[in-house]
C-alpha cells in the first residue's frame, strides 16, 4: 500500500476572537446613579493554562461572574480549526537522543472560525505548496461542514533546516487541518426526538513509542503509530494520526467515509446522546463491520449543546493498540443549524489531549422536520455617525446572531460574555478587541435572564482618526469633518465570495478532468485538445500569461497521447487551469459576481426581519409553483413516452417528445447558477431516462432537483431582492451599508422569546421598564431605574392586537417618543414618533438649537419569558437637519409585565 504523507503546523488564518469576561459587582437598587463596573480582557495563550482562581485574580472577578463563565472548549462558536501537529524527527548525534518524543495537542491551538474557514485555508495551502494538490472531504450536508483539508503529500518526503546547529529540525512535508463550521444556528426551540446520521473525523497527537514491549524472541519492540494502529505509515509517530490515513481493506489514502455518527436529541429532555464509530475490513474475505468508538452524552441548552465524549474501550496495549481509550469530559460542544435544527455539527478535545475529532449530522427524515417558530434572536441599532465608516449615514436594524444563551453578545467576529444582571442596575464593562480597538458596552434587562439590552461604544481601528478615544461619546458634540468615502465590502462578504470562487474553480477542474477522461477513447482527439485548451484558457485575461499557458499546454497535450504520462500530464493541465488570473482570490475583480449573493443580511440591507420573513415566503411560493409545474411537464412526458413505445397506440411526433424533455431540463436548470448549470444538465438527462425506463420514484428525484436549486435558497440575498420593498433612498447613492463589524456605536437587543401558545389572546396589560437611546452626537438618554431616570411604559391590548407606548428620557415630563404597533404572534411591529413640539439637541447650546421631529417606520419588538412576562423592541432613523447635516438615530426599550 502507498505510503501517505504527512504534516507540518502552520499558522492559520482564521482569527481567534473568543472572550471571557469578568468583573466585579457593587451598587443598589436606592441608587440610580450606580453601575456595576467590570474590566474585561482578551484572553491570551499564556492565560489560558491558568485556573479558575489565578483568572479570578487576575481580573478582579467575582465568583458570580466566574462561575458563568464558558470554558474555552465549550464556550458556543460557529466553527472551530485545528492544525494537524507534526513532530521534529531529527537526531541528537551528540546527545544520541531524539529531539522531540511527544507533541500533544493544545487547546489554544484551536481557532474559532466565525466564518467558513475553507477559503482561508486553501489559500494558506495554496501559497506554501504551490502547484500542489489539495485534498478536501467532501460536503453532505446544507447548513454544516466537518472535516479535513491537506496538500504537500510526499511519500518519505521531509523538510531539514538548522542541520548545522544543535537544534536541527526534519519535519514530514505537507500541511493540513481539521475544521468544522455551521452558518444559520437555529433561532427555534424544536420539541420532540429527532434522529441525525452523519459522521465524525479525527486527529491525535504526535508520539514516537506509545507502545512497547520486550520478548525473548524479539527483543524491544515500540512503535506510536503506523500499520500498527491500522494507519498508514508516519500517521501516528511523525504527524497526528488522522480518519484519512485509517486503513480499510480496497481503500487508499486520502479515505473518507468510514467514520458514522449516529445521534439522538431529545428537545424536550435537553439532552442529545449518539456513537461514533468506525468501519473495519482488514482482508478481502471479512465482512464490513463497525466498531464504536465514542458515546456522546450532551446537555441542550437552547440551540446548542455542551456535554462529554466517552471511550467504549479505555485499554491500549502492545498487541491491541487504541488511540480512542480516554474521555472529553465536559470538553465537547456544538450546535445546531437551520430554520428548524435540520443539522448538528460540534467537537471536542479528550482529556489527555490526544484526540480531536469533529463531527455532524442531519436529520434523518428532513421531509417530516416542523417548522420552528422564532424563539431565540436579537436585533442591532447600527447608529454609527462617523462619515468615514458610515458614508451612507443611513441607521439600520440588523440582526444578530444568538447561541440560545441571551448572557453572549456576538458583535462580528467578537464573542463578548456580558456581565451578569442584576435586578434594578445597569452594567458596564470595557472589552479588548483582537482588533486593536476597545468597546464599552453597557448592559440593562430583566433579572430572570431571558432579556437583555444595552449600548457599544467602539474606538476607532489602529490607523484611523480618533484612535484610542471611545468613537462618539455621548459628551463628543463636534460633527465629523471627514470626507466621505465608499465603503468596501465587508470581510464577511469577501470571504464568502472567496469561498465561491474557489468553489466554482473545484467545479470547473472537475468537469475539465472529466473531459481529458474521455481522450484515449475519443475519435476526433484534435477537435477534443481544442476544447481542453479553450477551457483552460478561459482563465486568464493577462495576454502575456496567457501565451505562457498555451505554449505550455501544447507540449501537455501531446503528452496525453503517451499512456505513461498521461496521469502527470492531466494533474498539470489541471494546474495550469486554477492559476488563471480569473480565478486569484485575492482579486477583489474576480469577486464581484459572488458579492452579489452573499447572505450576510446584516451587511447587506436595510430590511426588517419581518420583511425578510415574507419575501422568503414569497420564494417559497413561487418554487411551489415551479414543482406543479415540473409535475405536470412530467407527467405528460411519461404519458408521451408511453404512446410513443406502443406500437397498437396512437402516434406521437418524437420531435414533440424531444422539446417536452427540454422545457424540463431547462426548468430544472433554470433553478441554479449559471455556473452549475453543466452539471445539472447532465443529471437532469440521465434521471429523465430513467422516466423512460417507468421508474416510478423518478419524478419524486426530479421535482426534489428543481427545489435544491440554489436560486430558492432563502438565505441569499440575491434571491430575495426582488420580493423586498425597494429603498431609494438618496442618502445611501453611492455608498455600501455597513455591518455590525465596521460599526463603532450601536445598540442591541437579545432575548428568549414567548412561544406563540403563551401569548395571551385576549385582555389588556400594562408594563413598565426603561430605554437607551441617542441620536448622532447630539442628544442621548441612557437607561437606569432610579426616579428620574428615564421611563418606558406601555399598554397592551391582546384582543384587539394593539400597543401603545411611551419612551420618556431622563428627567423628562413630555414623552420623547410616542410608539404604536400590531402584534402578530409573538412579536409586534409599528412607528415611533418624535414628540409633536420636537427633540431639543444639543441642549448645553446657547444659540442655534436644532429641534428634531421625526417618525420611524421601521419599530419590530417582541414579547419575552413565560406568558410574555415581558416586552421589548428597537427603532432606527435618520434625519437631515437645518444646516443639512444628516444623524442616524435609534433606541432599544423594554418592560416588564406590572401587578396590577
Amino acid at each position: 500500500m502507498p505510503k501517505s504523507t504527512k504534516f507540518s503546523l502552520l499558522p492559520l488564518a482564521v482569527a481567534v476572537t473568543s472572550l471571557m469576561l469578568s468583573a466585579c459587582g457593587g451598587g443598589s437598587f436606592n441608587n440610580p446613579s450606580t453601575i456595576v463596573i467590570g474590566q474585561s480582557k482578551m484572553i491570551e495563550k499564556s492565560d489560558q493554562s491558568k485556573d479558575a482562581s489565578a483568572a479570578k485574580d487576575d481580573d478582579n472577578a467575582n465568583a458570580d461572574t466566574k462561575n458563568k463563565a464558558d470554558s474555552r472548549l465549550t464556550m458556543p462558536v460557529l466553527g472551530s480549526v485545528l492544525a494537524i501537529p507534526k513532530r521534529n524527527q531529527a537526531y541528537d548525534k551528540k546527545k544520541l537522543t531524539h529531539l522531540e518524543e511527544h507533541v500533544p495537542l493544545d487547546e489554544n491551538n484551536i481557532t474559532t472560525a466565525h466564518t467558513n474557514p475553507l477559503p482561508a485555508l486553501t489559500k494558506e495551502l495554496q501559497e506554501r505548496y504551490e502547484g500542489g494538490k489539495i485534498y478536501q472531504s467532501d460536503d453532505k450536508y446544507k447548513f454544516v461542514k466537518a472535516g479535513w483539508i491537506f496538500t504537500g503529500l510526499r511519500p518519505d518526503e521531509t523538510i531539514k533546516t538548522d542541520e548545522d546547529t544543535d537544534q536541527p529540525k526534519q519535519y514530514t512535508k505537507g500541511d493540513g487541518y481539521l475544521y468544522y463550521y455551521g452558518d444559520n444556528p437555529t433561532t427555534g426551540l424544536a420539541k420532540g426526538v429527532a434522529n441525525y446520521t452523519g459522521h465524525w473525523d479525527f486527529v491525535t497527537d504526535v508520539k514516537r513509542e506509545r507502545e512497547s514491549t520486550i520478548t525473548e524472541t524479539t527483543g524491544r519492540q515500540a512503535f506510536g503509530g503506523g500499520s500498527g494502529y491500522k494507519m498508514d505509515s508516519g500517521f501516528g509517530d511523525e504527524v497526528g494520526a488522522t480518519s484519512f490515513a485509517e486503513q480499510v481493506f480496497g481503500q487508499y489514502a486520502p479515505r473518507q467515509g468510514n467514520h458514522r455518527a449516529v445521534f439522538k436529541a431529545d428537545f424536550d429532555a435537553k439532552k442529545l446522546t449518539g456513537t461514533l464509530s468506525t468501519k473495519q475490513k482488514a482482508i478481502a474475505s471479512s465482512p464490513e463491520t463497525y466498531v464504536d468508538r465514542y458515546d456522546i452524552d450532551a446537555t441542550i441548552k437552547g440551540n446548542r449543546f455542551a456535554g462529554s465524549a466517552i471511550a467504549k474501550n479505555t485499554k491500549s496495549s502492545f498487541l491491541e493498540p487504541n488511540f480512542f481509550n480516554k474521555n472529553a469530559d465536559n470538553r465537547l460542544e456544538g450546535g445546531f443549524y437551520g430554520e428548524n435544527a435540520e443539522e448538528l455539527a460540534g467537537k471536542f478535545l479528550t482529556n489527555d489531549n490526544s484526540v480531536f475529532a469533529v463531527f455532524a449530522g442531519k436529520q434523518d427524515n428532513p421531509e417530516k422536520v416542523e417548522k420552528l417558530e422564532q424563539v431565540f434572536g436579537g436585533s442591532y441599532v447600527e447608529l454609527t455617525q462617523d462619515k468615514a465608516v458610515n458614508p451612507a449615514q443611513k441607521s439600520q436594524v440588523l440582526s444578530l446572531v444568538n447561541f440560545g444563551n441571551v448572557d453572549q453578545l456576538q458583535l462580528g467576529d467578537h464573542t463578548i460574555t456580558l456581565l451578569p444582571q442584576e435586578a434594578g442596575k445597569t452594567t458596564q464593562q470595557s472589552v479588548k478587541l483582537p482588533t486593536g480597538q476597545t468597546a464599552v458596552i453597557t448592559s440593562f434587562g430583566s433579572s430572570d435572564g431571558v432579556l437583555r439590552l444595552g449600548s457599544v461604544s467602539k474606538t476607532a481601528k489602529p490607523g484611523a482618526e480618533q484612535n484610542g478615544k471611545i468613537a462618539e461619546n455621548a459628551e463628543t458634540t463636534n460633527k465629523s469633518g471627514v470626507i466621505s468615502k465608499s465603503t468596501k465590502p465587508t470581510k464577511d462578504q469577501i470571504e464568502f465570495a472567496k469561498q465561491k470562487l474557489t468553489e466554482k474553480v473545484e467545479r470547473l477542474k472537475k468537469d475539465l478532468s472529466d473531459l481529458i477522461a474521455t481522450y484515449p477513447n475519443s475519435k476526433d482527439k484534435s477537435a477534443l485538445k481544442k476544447q481542453i485548451t479553450d477551457k483552460v484558457l478561459a482563465g486568464y485575461v493577462d495576454v502575456k500569461e496567457r501565451e505562457y499557458a498555451e505554449d505550455d499546454l501544447k507540449e501537455l497535450l501531446n503528452a496525453l497521447d503517451v499512456a505513461e504520462e498521461r496521469a502527470n500530464a492531466t494533474e498539470d493541465i489541471l494546474n495550469i487551469l486554477i492559476t488563471g488570473d480569473k480565478y486569484k482570490t485575492d482579486n477583489e475583480d474576480n469577486l464581484k459576481e459572488f458579492l452579489v449573493q452573499s447572505p450576510l443580511v446584516q451587511s447587506t440591507t436595510n430590511h426588517t426581519q419581518e420583511q425578510l420573513a415574507i419575501a422568503r415566503d414569497k420564494l417559497k411560493a413561487q418554487l411551489e409553483t415551479e414543482k406543479q409545474d415540473l409535475e405536470e411537464l412530467l407527467a405528460t412526458f411519461v404519458i408521451g413516452n408511453e404512446i410513443l413505445g406502443d406500437e397498437d397506440g396512437e402516434e406521437i411526433d418524437a420531435k414533440e417528445l424531444d422539446k417536452l424533455k427540454a422545457q424540463i431540463i431547462d426548468k430544472i436548470k433554470n433553478a441554479y447558477t449559471e455556473d452549475k448549470r453543466t452539471e445539472v444538465e447532465k443529471q437532469a438527462k440521465l434521471l429523465i431516462e430513467q422516466l423512460k425506463a417507468e421508474d416510478e420514484e423518478t419524478t419524486a428525484k426530479l421535482v426534489e432537483f428543481l427545489a435544491k436549486g440554489d436560486k430558492f435558497d432563502g438565505e441569499n440575498m440575491a434571491n430575495l431582492t426582488a420580493y423586498l420593498p425597494q429603498n431609494n433612498s438618496s442618502s445611501q447613492a453611492g455608498f455600501g451599508l455597513i455591518g455590525i463589524e465596521e460599526s463603532l456605536t450601536g445598540l442591541y437587543l437579545l432575548g428568549e422569546r414567548t412561544p406563540v401558545s403563551q401569548v395571551p389572546v385576549q385582555g389588556q396589560a400594562n408594563y413598565q421598564g426603561t430605554w437607551h437611546g441617542r441620536i448622532g452626537h447630539h442628544w442621548q438618554s441612557q437607561a437606569g431605574y432610579g426616579e428620574y431616570d428615564g421611563k418606558a411604559k406601555f399598554e397592551v391590548d391582546f384582543g384587539t392586537k394593539q400597543l401603545t407606548g411611551t419612551l420618556t428620557e431622563k428627567s423628562g415630563i413630555e414623552p420623547a417618543f410616542n410608539l404604536k404597533a400590531t402584534i402578530n404572534g409573538n412579536g409586534f411591529s409599528g412607528t415611533a414618533t418624535s414628540r409633536s413640539n420636537g427633540i431639543y439637541l444639543d441642549e448645553g447650546r446657547q444659540q442655534n438649537q436644532q429641534i428634531l421631529t421625526v417618525e420611524s417606520n421601521n419599530l419590530t419588538g417582541a414579547f419575552y419569558g413565560e406568558n410574555a412576562k415581558h416586552l421589548g423592541g428597537s427603532f432606527s432613523f435618520e434625519k437631515t437637519l437645518n444646516d443639512d447635516e444628516t444623524v442616524v438615530g435609534g433606541a432599544v426599550f423594554y418592560g416588564t409585565r406590572t401587578k396590577e
